[in-house]
């Protein structure tokens, strides 16, 4: 089974500052830190029965895995799987995901795997996304974020901003924890940790102000 769970991140910053569309991330030259918010909603969830249909030989000849666990290991696939069932997830959680842009408006995250489910976070980057016309049950934790390079083993990526990255950069409070539906209490920094290559990487661009002089302006 695959069970979706909404999340979404609120940065405390104007949309000059982070450009997913652009990939950047502009912030004055002596800021070292950005301050943002996580919301999980945990009444918010989707399950896909797909076990059902995933070894049938229409499922396997078009996405050529027949178990969960290959489905996952090839992130294109399983997005290619996400993209034709992607009315059920519109139905579901009241937003519109065949207007939004993958990895520019929301991110597709493994956010935790038991013997037989897989949770998928769906990371809304835009958290006014959501209908807040509706009571929505949420948790919200607060993080700072350091703003520095990240480096990692896809050259692609080399050199670029993570801002995943840069919450686990500090310490986390130990107690805060994800209730799943099984009741299974995960640590938050697991689930991060989970998501660090899934988050879109920016490029840092820092700008320095100039000091006008008063008595030349």
């Amino acid at each position: 089974m695959i069970v979706f769970k909404l999340l979404s991140f609120q940065f405390m910053c104007d949309n000059k500052t982070v450009n997913f569309n652009n990939k950047t991330l502009t912030v004055n030259h002596n800021i070292d830190f950005l301050y943002l918010n996580l919301t999980y909603y945990p009444e918010l969830s989707y399950k896909s029965n797909i076990e059902s249909i995933i070894k049938s030989k229409i499922f396997i000849k078009k996405y050529k895995v027949s178990n969960l666990l290959s489905l996952l290991s090839n992130w294109n696939i399983f997005i290619k799987y996400w993209n034709d069932t992607i009315t059920d997830y519109s139905k579901a959680f009241d937003i519109k995901f065949d207007n939004l842009k993958l990895n520019t408006d929301y991110s597709l995250v493994p956010i935790y795997i038991t013997e037989n489910i897989l949770y998928i976070g769906i990371i809304l980057l835009n958290y006014k996304q959501i209908n807040t016309n509706t009571n929505i049950n949420s948790q919200s934790y607060s993080f700072l974020s350091e703003i520095k390079l990240y480096q990692c083993k896809n050259k692609l990526n080399m050199n670029k901003y993570n801002f995943i990255n840069g919450i686990l950069n500090k310490k986390i409070n130990k107690n805060n924890v994800f209730v799943l539906d099984t009741q299974k209490k995960i640590p938050l920094h697991y689930i991060l940790q989970n998501s660090l290559n899934y988050i879109p990487n920016l490029e840092i661009i820092r700008v320095k102000k100039n000091l006008r002089n008063p008595l030349n302006p």
